[in-house]
């Protein structure tokens, strides 16, 4: 069954590609430098654009970026309360009544501002690609 709605979800993310989002520069350059971590996690994770979005999954998703104005924003495939955050900057996803742009939903949102931020964001993601992976 999540084979099948994989393989769905990688027919409708065919129509796109990153040409197709609208990035700042700004948020241009921390994407690329999370996507390649991102795809660095292992030989299982898959790569999904949409209309506004990249999202990346298993089978599962594990984190969903969203670009903005001067940064991108993280929903990650994990309980907020089983993040480990040491720098606090993670937000509880739940809260809000809806994310703009997010086609998943998540339990925690991420938010990097700057590239001195891709660190603790990374830490964050490994758990929800470790939860989704097992």
């Amino acid at each position: 069954m999540k084979k099948a709605e994989l393989e769905d979800r990688k027919a409708q993310a065919a129509k796109y590609k990153i040409d197709d989002l609208e990035f700042s520069p700004e948020s241009k350059a921390l994407f690329e430098q999370l996507r390649t971590q991102l795809l660095a996690l292992g030989d299982d994770v898959i790569e999904l654009f949409g209309a506004n979005t990249v999202t990346y999954r298993v089978y599962d998703f594990f984190v969903e970026v969203i670009p903005r104005k001067r940064r991108v924003s993280l929903v990650l495939n994990l309980d907020f309360d089983e993040c480990d955050d040491p720098t606090e900057r993670a937000a509880d996803a739940t809260e809000y009544a809806f994310i703009i742009h997010a086609t998943e939903s998540g339990g925690v949102l991420f938010t990097v501002d700057d590239s001195a931020q891709i660190p603790a964001a990374m830490h964050i993601v490994r758990q929800a690609y470790d939860k989704v992976s097992e």
